[in-house]
């Protein structure tokens, strides 16, 4: 459980993507970047910052209910390794009233260090992560609001990792901006993890995150 938690957050758990609170339609695209991950403090005393991953995605509608993604993330390569995503969401219901949309989206992050000439040979490798997302959102005029509960998988060491978020986005013509809260890893213990995440009585991180997106095509 212990390689599950710290790879999860370094990896795909840390890495925050703008959440889909609505699928896209045919002929829509959107790019977006997201900044922020895990809460860390620094060590010395220092204050506690979120981990700076940057994420970068693109999405495009394949259906009236579906889209797909594919992103990379720019933090790894500064520790040697390279990193990216594929997924898709699929719209379970529309927004009534007070019962909001329901979404669920997948998407599988691959990890790797094999350009890493720092590294011996017997220590580069592949790892891969699924995340599982299952989110809420109501829509009120330009706002959406939403909570969302993940799973991530570990697919070298599977295991039960659960993130539960809260956000809230902002609409302006073609662009949206979004602020997230999520606690990462909150059935994982950290009491013996090396870095001192900023968890909940000694469980799993909590984060912060930002992201900005755009929107082309459709109407």
């Amino acid at each position: 459980m212990r390689r599950t938690f710290i790879m999860a957050l370094l990896a795909s758990a840390g890495c925050i993507t703008v959440p889909v609170t609505e699928t896209l339609k045919p002929g829509q695209q959107e790019v977006s970047a997201t900044f922020g991950g895990p809460m860390i403090a620094l060590p010395g005393g220092g204050p506690t910052i979120a981990l700076p991953s940057i994420t970068a995605e693109y999405r495009q509608g394949g259906g009236e209910r579906w889209d797909w993604n594919v992103g990379t993330h720019l933090l790894p390569p500064v520790f040697g390794a390279l990193g990216g995503h594929l997924g898709a969401s699929y719209q379970l219901s529309e927004q009534s009233g007070r019962r909001p949309r329901l979404l669920v989206t997948n998407r599988l992050y691959v990890f790797s260090n094999h350009l890493d000439d720092r590294k011996p040979a017997d220590s580069r490798g592949v790892w891969l992560n699924n995340e599982l997302t299952l989110t809420g959102s109501w829509t009120h005029g330009r706002a959406t609001y939403y909570a969302s509960l993940m799973e991530h998988l570990d697919l070298g060491m599977p295991g039960l990792l659960l993130t539960p978020a809260l956000g809230a986005k902002l609409r302006r013509n073609k662009w949206t901006y979004y602020v997230e809260y999520r606690w990462f890893g909150a059935n994982a213990d950290n009491s013996k993890a090396v870095l001192a995440w900023a968890g909940i009585a000694d469980l799993g991180a909590q984060g912060l995150g930002l992201g900005i997106s755009r929107q082309f095509g459709g109407k």
